[in-house]
């Protein structure tokens, strides 16, 4: 009979619970994604830009609907994928990394974006 590959197993060979590995010392999840920012950023950019957001809509390819509700935080595009802030930089006529810097000095500052939160929140109608 071959040897039990699972030593925590029952003893008909199914694996047992799953035993709870203790996280190693130091390691912390990253700080949650300040996607406000990226938003302020995009916002910012769309007023400097005198662009409307059919403007917007038109040059990245996105819907009306998905649009607002990735600018306004609503929606199942709340957060929006990768894709469609590419698609947003592009309609902006700016690099990718330019948003996503904005990640980075919310991140680098310790606060998570909640500095943004409050100038950069959700507004109707952007």
């Amino acid at each position: 009979m071959v040897a039990n590959a699972y030593p925590d197993s029952t003893e008909r060979g199914r694996p047992g619970p799953a035993v709870a590995h203790p996280e190693p010392p130091g390691l912390r999840p990253p700080p949650p994604i300040p996607i406000s920012r990226l938003r302020g950023v995009v916002r910012a950019l769309r007023v400097e830009k005198g662009l409307s957001i059919n403007d917007v809509m038109m040059r990245s390819g996105l819907s009306r609907t998905a649009t607002l509700d990735l600018l306004n935080g609503r929606g199942r595009i709340a957060c929006g994928r990768l894709d469609s802030w590419w698609a947003l930089a592009w309609a902006l006529e700016v690099p990718l990394s330019q948003l996503v810097a904005a990640l980075d000095d919310a991140v680098g500052s310790g606060d998570g974006g909640r500095a943004a939160s409050a100038d950069a929140g959700p507004q109707p109608g952007v």
